[in-house]
């Protein structure tokens, strides 16, 4: 058996399509669709973390004031020993600042891009 997904209009065998649990029913969108959707889902979430990580510490790098786009500000462990996780890979909403995501903020500072290479430039 076929199914037609809405989304890329392709006719696909149904093990291109995802079961939905706990029901005897197959998802509308194909699997490659499906991931695309998620996908975007994610990366959505995951930049409203940031930018709500990027206000909580100010929403400027700390040493030159840059506050431009928020793609070029990132999160500098003053300690290296200290750090406990990437920012980036913490678990929790993806949208949101958990108690874990602020303790690990508060060992960092807000640096630019560039200011961050500098940073690290200057370490023994």
């Amino acid at each position: 058996m076929t199914k037609r997904c809405p989304k890329c209009g392709e006719t696909k065998p149904l093990d291109e399509f995802y079961r939905r649990t706990g029901r005897n029913r197959i998802s509308p969108y194909c699997k490659s669709c499906y991931s695309a959707y998620q996908a975007k889902i994610l990366r959505e979430k995951l930049r409203e973390r940031k930018r709500k990580a990027v206000e909580y510490k100010g929403g400027k790098c700390e040493r030159c004031e840059y506050d431009r786009c928020i793609a070029a500000l990132e999160f500098h462990h003053r300690d290296p020993e200290q750090k406990e996780f990437k920012f980036g890979r913490a678990h929790g909403p993806m949208d949101q600042l958990t108690p874990e995501i602020i303790a690990e903020l508060d060992k960092c500072d807000l640096l630019c891009a560039n200011c961050h290479r500098e940073a690290h430039n200057m370490r023994p």
